[in-house]
């Protein structure tokens, strides 16, 4: 680590990277870019707004290029595949990378459709022509969905490069994708909280998951199923024992007159509802979602944070086995072990009688980040076994949002929290006060059921106080870390502008690569 250094570096002009798997010597980066592979109407291009908002007319174009990585000076491009579309995301099994891109047809850029063909995605291999990704006949739908748009799923070799990009279109979008080792599913939420049936009391609301199979880089439609309400995320989908379970909330917080209620649904492998747990914490919602063998566990929350503990062993009867309430909510689960769960999310403090009468809504005002460890052993009455708070109301870490920034490991005991601080000088004045920003970077935990949560130090890419003294509501700056990982004993941070080093065990610094300016403070890649 103290004599790292940039030994290569791959352009890619205006496309701009978002995901990407290595495999031994083998590169795959998904990319978007704009412009896209379907040109554009002589009349359009006629309009002398076109130079002016090329954008308007732009399409998303999906990009998958694999590179061999043998050399590492020089990486060697060795397949690419285009798709007109916007990336969702992508799976890796064994050799095979699995990706989902919803493509729009976008009526307002292209003129004079004579047939179906003028609407159905454009796709094309390195050097190769421009072509439909599938003809009309083979474009799949489910029937009673009003679809305006395409879902591609495709599969491209990691190992062997001259195996075919393989697809799979339907009519519909994608939201959330969960996969096993075998079977990839879809979920496509109906958002409608205005609109109610005819009697006004019950909002049409509900989720579609579309399944397909998986074998060897081939891809085949399996079926779909409906259930009521919207998801959170691919945490709120699962599969086990043959049967595929998901957790949804109907309805909305705010709306006082139709609360919002929480369900969880088991389906069969005919994408058949077989079981049913519906009406949890009526008025609150999801903050999230884990599927644990026999287990689920949910997080709600509107004031305080109930974690549920569900028995999945029985299919078609799942139960509440017992719940825990505290403050705050938890936006992300992780499994300790088998009776013990991480949960990161928010501490929140009530909201005064007053304000709730005139707003006429119950809720809660944020506070700082929160990390707690849950022991579960007693299905019957979970607890909290430890906790902490950081910082106060406008701290924030990017593990709420992107599972991907948690580092996590039992065996060392060791938890990495990327993290921006905000801290109230003083006692607050209200609940809804703001903190000021006092530190941006990596929090490094030791963790134990024996000791809780023990702060070993903390790592940072900013040399001085200067970027937090000209920070105002929000908070930016180039070097906000946002990922990290070890390789050893050395602890690797990575923001937008530099890959840092620091010792596990010390955490002193021991080298620093500056790795150029980007546009926006979080890295175009996932990892």
């Amino acid at each position: 680590a103290s004599n790292a250094s940039i030994v290569g570096t791959i352009g890619f002009g205006n496309k701009t990277p978002k995901e990407m798997f290595i495999d031994g010597d083998r590169l795959l980066v998904f990319s978007i870019s704009y412009g896209g592979i379907r040109p554009l109407s002589v009349d359009l291009l006629s309009i002398a707004s076109e130079a002016i908002y090329p954008s308007w007319y732009s399409t998303p174009t999906t990009t998958v290029e694999l590179y061999d990585m043998t050399d590492r000076s020089s990486p060697r491009l060795l397949k690419s595949f285009e798709l007109e579309g916007d990336y969702l995301t992508s799976r890796l099994i064994g050799d095979d990378a699995y990706f989902v891109v919803n493509s729009n047809p976008g009526a307002y850029a292209y003129q004079n459709w004579t047939n179906a063909t003028d609407i159905i995605p454009l796709c094309k291999e390195v050097s190769g022509e421009v072509a439909p990704v599938a003809a009309p006949a083979d474009i799949g739908y489910v029937p009673g969905i009003q679809a305006s748009s395409f879902i591609t799923i495709g599969s491209i070799s990691l190992a062997d490069e001259g195996r075919n990009v393989s697809t799979q279109t339907i009519a519909g979008s994608g939201q959330s994708v969960y996969a096993s080792q075998d079977s990839l599913y879809i979920a496509e939420s109906c958002y409608q909280p205005y609109y109610y049936d005819m009697a006004g009391s019950a909002t049409v609301e509900n989720t579609t998951v579309l399944k397909f199979t998986l074998n060897g880089g081939d891809i085949t439609s399996a079926g779909a199923g409906n259930v009521k309400g919207h998801i959170l995320n691919q945490f709120s989908m699962d599969e086990y024992g043959g049967y595929f379970r998901i957790a949804t909330t109907l309805g909305q917080v705010w709306d006082t007159e139709h609360p919002a209620r929480n369900n969880v649904y088991v389906l069969d492998g005919a994408m058949r509802t077989v079981g049913a747990l519906e009406d949890l914490a009526p008025g609150e919602k999801i903050y999230s979602s884990l599927f644990m063998g026999d287990r689920c566990y949910l997080v709600t929350f509107k004031k305080t944070d109930p974690l549920f503990v569900i028995d999945m062993s029985n299919a078609t009867g799942p139960q509440v086995l017992g719940k825990l309430k505290i403050p705050g909510y938890s936006d992300y689960l992780y499994p300790y072990d088998d009776t013990h769960l991480i949960g990161i999310g928010k501490d929140a403090v009530d909201a005064e009688q007053e304000l709730v009468t005139s707003r006429g809504l119950d809720f809660a005002w944020y506070q700082g980040v929160k990390m707690a460890l849950f022991d579960v052993s007693d299905v019957e009455s979970p607890k909290v076994l430890y906790q902490v708070v950081i910082g106060d109301r406008g701290t924030d870490s990017p593990v709420l949002t992107d599972h991907r920034a948690f580092l996590f490991d039992r065996e060392k005991g060791l938890l990495v929290l990327p993290i921006t601080v905000a801290e109230i000088e003083g006692e607050p004045t209200s609940p809804y006060q703001y903190g000021d920003y006092v530190f941006q970077g990596a929090y490094v935990y030791d963790v134990s059921l024996q000791s809780g949560f023990t702060l070993r130090g903390k790592v940072t890419q900013y040399d001085d106080d200067s970027v937090f003294m000209k920070s105002g509501y929000y908070f930016y700056g180039d070097r906000s870390i946002t990922r990290s990982l070890y390789i050893g004993d050395v602890l690797y941070t990575l923001s937008s502008t530099r890959l840092q080093m620091n010792d596990l065990a010390t955490l002193d610094r021991i080298n620093a690569i500056d790795i150029g300016a980007s546009p926006t403070p979080v890295p175009a890649f996932g990892i």
